[in-house]
């Protein structure tokens, strides 16, 4: 059946902004069927659960109330509900060794801490002699609405030798 988007309309967003919702959304501009719709609203919807943001992204295609059809084609609007997920932050620890060199780490994650799905992160780890890592990353996945991830990272390593030379390496 032959129909165009008329309004969409976003709900259950509280912490994560509606352009990010609508980014993923684009498809239905050039709809021009319910087929098309429905095809639109469900790849949408598997982008918005990518995010891991959301826990569901479920949507309704209705009539549109208003009376300004587009010539005689009739007009939908589509009611995207979602529901954030609601806990967005994960902390790991743990303990290893490498090269002989017992070490233990620690990370800190949080997603969607500004509203734009973005992932935010500190990782540390600490060597039993002088080696130590530290990084600062920040990844914005989906980027623009587009199959592609913005990554920018800050790291400082320290790696020591000392149990097969006096050498110690900064990075």
């Amino acid at each position: 059946t032959p129909c165009r988007v008329h309004r969409l309309v976003v709900r259950g967003a509280e912490q994560t902004h509606e352009s990010v919702i609508r980014n993923e959304l684009r498809a239905l501009r050039t709809a021009s069927n319910l087929g098309e719709i429905h095809a639109a609203c469900a790849v949408a919807a598997a982008h918005l659960e990518s995010l891991q943001i959301f826990e569901a992204a479920d949507f309704a295609v209705d009539r549109a109330r208003a009376d300004g059809s587009q010539g005689d084609m009739p007009l939908a609007d589509v009611v995207v509900t979602v529901s954030e997920r609601q806990r967005l932050a994960t902390a790991s620890t743990g303990v290893h060794s490498t090269a002989g060199e017992g070490s233990m780490d620690a990370e800190v994650r949080v997603r969607n801490l500004f509203g734009r799905a973005e992932v935010l992160g500190v990782e540390m780890e600490a060597g039993q002699h002088k080696s130590n890592t530290f990084r600062l990353y920040a990844t914005k996945p989906r980027w623009g609405g587009a199959d592609a991830r913005l990554h920018a990272e800050v790291c400082k390593t320290v790696l020591s030798h000392q149990r097969k030379s006096s050498y110690s390496e900064k990075g």
